[in-house]
C-alpha cells in the first residue's frame, strides 16, 4: 500500500513540472512579440533608410551631425557635406534619421542643383501649408 501512495506522488509531481513550465513559455512568446519582432522591423526600416540613400539627402548621424549626402560609396562609407567645402566621411552604419528626402540622381549633380532642389521643394511646402491656412 505504501508503494501505491509513493506512485501516486510521483505522477501528481510530473503534472506539476509542466504546468510549471508554462508561465515560462508564456513570457517568452510575450517577449518575442512585444520586443523581438518589433525590433526586428526597425532594423529593417533603418537598413531601407540606408540603402535609399542619394546625394543630396539631409541626415543626421548618430553623433548629433547634420549635412547633406556628397558621395554615397558601394562600401560602408559615405561623404557628407557640412558647409560648403567642407566634408565628412562617416559609415553608413552611422546615419540615424533622414531629415529631407532630396536625392539628386545624377552623381555629376553640382551643388547649386542640388540647392535649386532644396529651395524648389521649400517652396512648394510653403505653398501647400499657405493653401491649408486658408
Amino acid at each position: 500500500m505504501f508503494d501505491l501512495a509513493h506512485a501516486q506522488e510521483q505522477s501528481t509531481a510530473k503534472g506539476t513540472d509542466l504546468v510549471s513550465l508554462i508561465p515560462l513559455i508564456l513570457i517568452a512568446v510575450i517577449f518575442y512579440f512585444f520586443l523581438i519582432r518589433p525590433q526586428q522591423r526597425k532594423e529593417k526600416q533603418r537598413q531601407a533608410m540606408i540603402a535609399a540613400l542619394a546625394r543630396g539627402d539631409r541626415v543626421v548621424t548618430n553623433g548629433g551631425i547634420i549635412g547633406t549626402v556628397y558621395r554615397v560609396s558601394k562600401d560602408l562609407d559615405i561623404v557628407l557635406e557640412l558647409t560648403e567645402g567642407v566634408q565628412v566621411s562617416v559609415r553608413k552604419n552611422a546615419i540615424v534619421e533622414v531629415l529631407a528626402k532630396i536625392g539628386v540622381p545624377s552623381e555629376e549633380a553640382t551643388p547649386d542643383e542640388i540647392e535649386q532642389k532644396k529651395t524648389t521643394s521649400l517652396r512648394t511646402r510653403i505653398k501647400k501649408s499657405a493653401k491649408k491656412s486658408k
